[in-house]
């Protein structure tokens, strides 16, 4: 009998182990599963904070939005810009949840406004 419950046992938390793992490796997937762990901060029955006009808020600075280091060239926050804005393409997303699309647009207008800024700081 008990050698049953250590055989269930292992294997739940094989199983357990295995789908956070997948979880982990494929977040665009399980858009819900992970859903929970960024809204934890939001009161509950308000829903996520809707971006409105300005995205970036002046909370991180464009050079770490854009993945470069503050002495960065033009050219290669171009380059940075120009590689996140296509790896965040709503367009490419179109067989995956509104959700996930809607993640990209607003991560693809808070690149645009940190290369605008980046601009401005540079000229």
């Amino acid at each position: 009998m008990w050698i049953r419950v250590l055989v269930v046992a292992v294997l739940a938390f094989l199983v357990w182990y295995a789908v956070r793992d997948l979880i982990r490796a494929n977040p665009q997937l399980f858009g819900r599963a992970t859903a929970k762990k960024r809204l934890r901060g939001v009161r509950s029955g308000t829903g996520a904070p809707k971006p409105s006009g300005q995205v970036l808020s002046f909370r991180r600075k464009p050079h770490t939005v854009l993945g470069v280091t503050e002495d960065a060239t033009l050219d290669e926050a171009r380059a940075a810009w120009a590689r996140q804005k296509a790896e965040n393409d709503p367009e490419m997303l179109s067989g995956m949840s509104d959700d996930l699309r809607s993640m990209a647009e607003v991560r693809c207008r808070e690149l645009d406004e940190a290369w605008r800024a980046f601009q401005e700081e540079r000229s």
